[in-house]
């Protein structure tokens, strides 16, 4: 998901795909911090 956010940033420049690809890794670093937390 991240690794195609990244992607798609790249062939189109968009700053959707920017907002996408730090909203996939805020949540991405947030489930890890979960994880750990247990």
């Amino acid at each position: 998901m991240f690794a195609f956010s990244v992607w798609m940033f790249q062939q189109t420049g968009d700053w959707v795909a920017a907002v996408f690809v730090l909203g996939s890794l805020a949540y991405g670093v947030f489930f890890f911090l979960q994880e750990v937390s247990e």
